[in-house]
Order: C-alpha cells, then structure tokens, then sequence
C-alpha cells in the first residue's frame, strides 16, 4: 500500500513487472519531447 501512496504504477510486461513513478524532473522531459512550454500547454 505504501507504494501507492507515492504514486507508483505497477506495469506487466509478460512476465516482467516493473514500477513507473512520475517524477517532476519525468514530467519536465515529458513537457520537453512534446514541445511544450509548461504543463498547461499539453491540455
């Protein structure tokens, strides 16, 4: 449950199961590679 709490995603790719977590420093290179110039620019 404590994984929850901070925002994890559990993924399964065939029998591998990996943990994603959105980090702000994840959420800048999102906003970058899409162009644009803040978050409230992707919406």
């Amino acid at each position: 449950m404590s994984a929850y709490r901070k925002g994890d995603a559990c993924l399964s790719i065939g029998a591998e199961r990996v943990t994603l977590r959105l980090t702000l420093g994840a959420l800048a290179e999102i906003e970058d590679r899409l162009g644009g110039g803040d978050f409230s620019a992707l919406t």
